[in-house]
């Protein structure tokens, strides 16, 4: 390129919204072509800003041509195109640049490189890039996260692809390998923290009320389908307003699994047209019903507690008369690995959580009766076949509330803090902890086999088909 180089400052005022400043200034080095300095400006800010000079073959006909996008720190372009742009290096006078259209006409050698077309289709807005195709990989991530690895890919750091094997509905392809050369491999995805091993609560025709049926139980299709949510006292008006004055009951509630009792408030309610307020049973043919007066736990919270505190107070009675002694292998070896649970329980908070589960999950399953001065009125049947001969019942309204109490704020809280800390304690495999790992495995399925024992006896007593 002919000529030579020069160094110049210029000044550029009056161009940049007030926000920049009312002048900036910019040391650009020039080149002459046919004494004409030839520029581009790209990015110009108050921060950043550089400029080099425009090939001489992209000017033709016009001696001059200057291209200049400012942009701020947003990222946003800014008009600098204005009649009071002004362009000086300090020695000469401010020299108008450039001139608008209404100043030149379209021959003028100072007309503005034209804007450059705006590259989108609809009101301004870029088009949008068509999505890629999911690789196979990604594919099967996304099932992983889904259903869950198996747990021998889980052993691996999770860092293993789990991916599906020749058979869908098989083992993964990492077991089916194995398994061709060590054997039968067991590749089940079923994850422990995805599964229930206690009841939700009972069917639609045996529970006691609806008032806290879950909305998606009163629209399924299975009319058996019942799944509640945690009561509250405020569902439960007060039969007679005086109530709040004289305040509430106590009531002693016993098991009869261990010596103490369970102390709760109790208050009468106004029943609606789904409250049961009776039992009833059959003996030989012939229907019978026990009637229970209207009452209710008055302090869902009151409750909540006292269970709470109820359960490690007498988990060494409710093992030892649930788990008597016997002669039997099988019942003297899970009472011996249940004693030994209960001396590891001091140590291991995972062996004690896993106990107050386990007896947690007999209150849903035995009767509570009332003990004490206090029985709503109430009295034990006189009928020899009754299973109320020789004990007074809790209201059906009662033994609802229990179990909701139980399976929610203790059951279902319970078994989260087991699983998480199972989990912290299989993944690494430290041998340190494999024997809590086994007693509380053992546990509960313990609980398990009882909870099914429970159902097969329930349903057997009401004469329910498959």
């Amino acid at each position: 390129m002919a000529g030579s180089s020069s160094n110049n400052n210029y000044n550029f005022e009056g161009i940049f919204p007030a926000a920049y400043g009312s002048q900036l200034s910019f040391d650009i080095s020039t080149t002459p072509v046919d004494s004409l300095d030839i520029y581009e400006f790209i990015n110009v800010s108050p921060i950043i800003s550089r400029a080099h000079p425009l090939p001489p073959d992209s000017v033709t006909s016009t001696p001059m041509s200057w291209r200049a996008d400012f942009t701020n720190e947003a990222g946003h372009s800014i008009d600098c195109w204005s009649d009071s742009m002004t362009i000086s290096d300090g020695s000469t006078a401010s020299t108008p640049f450039p001139p608008t259209d209404k100043e030149v006409n379209n021959d003028s050698p100072f007309r503005p490189a034209p804007p450059e077309p705006v590259k989108n289709t609809q009101a301004g807005f870029p088009r949008r890039a068509a999505k890629r195709k999911r690789s196979d990989d990604a594919l099967e991530h996304a099932r992983n996260r889904q259903d869950g690895a198996c747990l021998w890919c889980q052993m691996r750091t999770n860092k293993h692809a789990c991916q599906r094997g020749p058979d869908f509905d098989g083992p993964c392809r990492p077991c089916w390998s194995r398994a061709k050369r060590l054997g039968p491999m067991i590749c089940q995805r079923a994850r422990f923290q995805d599964v229930n091993i206690f009841r939700l609560g009972p069917s639609r025709d045996f529970a006691s009320t609806l008032r806290w049926l879950r909305k998606e139980s009163i629209s399924s299709s299975d009319p058996q389908k019942a799944l509640f949510k945690p009561i509250k006292d405020a569902d439960l008006a007060q039969k007679r307003r005086h109530q709040a004055s004289t305040g509430f009951k106590s009531l002693l509630l016993t098991q009869g699994h261990s010596r103490n009792t369970l102390n709760l408030r109790v208050r009468e309610f106004d029943p609606n047209q789904d409250d049961k307020q009776d039992y009833q049973w059959i003996n030989n043919g012939v229907k019978h019903t026990y009637k229970c007066p209207t009452y209710a736990i008055a302090d869902r919270d009151h409750a909540k507690e006292e269970i709470r505190s109820f359960i490690p107070a007498n988990m060494t009675e409710y093992i030892d008369r649930l788990l008597p002694a016997s002669n039997e292998i099988a019942s003297t070896f899970v009472r011996m690995v249940f004693q030994k649970a209960l001396d590891r329980a001091q140590e291991s908070s995972l062996v004690g959580m896993a106990l107050r589960f386990w007896v947690a999950g007999r209150f849903i399953e035995a009767p509570w009766s009332i003990t004490g001065e206090e029985t709503l009125g109430m009295v034990p049947d006189t009928l020899p076949s009754s299973p109320f001969y020789n004990r007074i019942p809790v209201t059906p309204m009662m033994d609802f509330q229990i179990d909701n109490i139980v399976i929610h704020d203790h059951l279902g809280e319970l078994l989260e803090n087991i699983r998480s800390t199972m989990r912290r304690k299989i993944m690494p495999i430290k041998k340190d902890d494999w024997f809590d790992i086994h007693l509380t495995t053992f546990i509960l399925l313990h609980h398990v086999d009882l909870t099914m024992k429970h159902d097969i006896d329930f349903a057997k007593l009401h004469n329910l088909q498959d």
